[in-house]
């Protein structure tokens, strides 16, 4: 059991879930926590580990990525409407990218398109800029760790 576990990879979906049950009460600044994501074997390698043996390209992850580092960019020391704009673009890339396949697998897959959805719409409701640098070091962590997978396995 534990073997098929670890083939399976950490539970995108199951993360997502506990993510938004805890969001319920507080902002997201106080449930992700940096130490929890970035340091070595944390969430954010966990993730990249499954993502790239879904075949998840470093492609779609950085356009994602470079959009959420200018929403963070925008709400660093005011929250506007206008600044928020970007999540609603985002809405759309991601459901594209989740619509599209290649080679019969999805360009962004079903388990991380439902965390950054769940990540964006809690951040959409706050007014709070730590909560928009939390979701750019996840994002920044969640790359890094993809590009560091990436350059093992190629070895």
């Amino acid at each position: 059991m534990q073997k098929e576990q670890e083939k399976k990879g950490f539970n995108i979906y199951e993360f997502a879930r506990r993510l938004e049950n805890n969001l319920k009460n507080k902002p997201l600044h106080q449930v992700l926590w940096l130490k929890d994501f970035a340091r070595p074997q944390g969430i954010a390698e966990q993730i990249a580990e499954k993502l790239k043996r879904e075949g998840f390209k470093t492609t779609q992850l950085r356009k994602i990525f470079s959009m959420i580092k200018l929403l963070g960019e925008r709400n660093k020391k005011k929250i506007t409407e206008e600044s928020k704009s970007i999540i609603y673009e985002l809405y759309v890339l991601m459901a594209y990218a989740n619509g599209r396949e290649n080679m019969g697998k999805k360009l962004l897959p079903d388990d991380f398109y439902t965390l950054l959805k769940t990540l964006l719409k809690y951040v959409e409701n706050s007014n709070n800029p730590k909560d928009f640098e939390i979701l750019e070091s996840f994002i920044t962590a969640i790359v890094a760790y993809s590009k560091y997978v990436e350059k093992r396995r190629n070895k």
